[in-house]
């Protein structure tokens, strides 16, 4: 089928979510083109799938204005992905510049600021933090023990990877006026 046909996006979304015994907490993925992967553009997908909630959910791409989310996701898979056929990811997913990896980063902080708890707006912010600093994308827990290798102590961070309740909007505002 041609990539955006709506009917064909939603049998592929719904094959997926349908599929028993995924490991872990559940599924949740994106379906590009070749084309898409290698050059992000407004970043269109054919189909989003995520079965981690109490019920599995399909979004079909045609006629979506795309989704920025893929910009991380396709920088991450283009440095850490595993080729289980094909060719190696560095040759799938094209490079993301550095300004649309901080502009993609900030945006997720925002969001995550109304919308997340306040662990995950932590360690989503020492994540970015860290890859400003030094370019390594880690993972959230791992960006979050990076900061408290520099700034042994930081309360909310501390909070963040214990798990507890913290109050997110100070320090990644902070985070915000550092991501540049």
């Amino acid at each position: 089928t041609a990539p955006g046909d709506r009917a064909a996006q939603r049998a592929t979304g719904d094959a997926l979510a349908g599929v028993p015994g995924c490991p872990g907490t559940g599924l949740e993925m994106s379906v590009v083109t070749a084309a898409t992967a290698g050059a992000l553009g407004d970043c269109p997908f054919e189909v989003h799938v995520n079965t981690v909630g109490p019920a599995p959910v399909v979004v079909t791409g045609a006629d979506h204005p795309g989704d920025p989310d893929l910009v991380l996701h396709s920088a991450v898979c283009r440095l850490h992905a595993y080729t289980v056929g094909g060719p190696p990811p560095d040759r799938v997913f094209g490079p993301v510049p550095r300004d649309r990896v901080i502009a993609a980063m900030r945006a997720e902080l925002e969001w995550a600021l109304d919308h997340a708890p306040g662990d995950y707006a932590v360690l989503n912010a020492c994540r970015a933090l860290r890859y400003a600093e030094d370019g390594t994308f880690c993972s959230k827990v791992d960006g979050g023990r990076w900061w408290l290798a520099r700034r042994p102590g930081d309360r909310a961070v501390t909070g963040a990877l214990a798990g507890t309740a913290v109050d997110a909007r100070r320090f990644v505002a902070g985070a915000l006026g550092r991501l540049r």
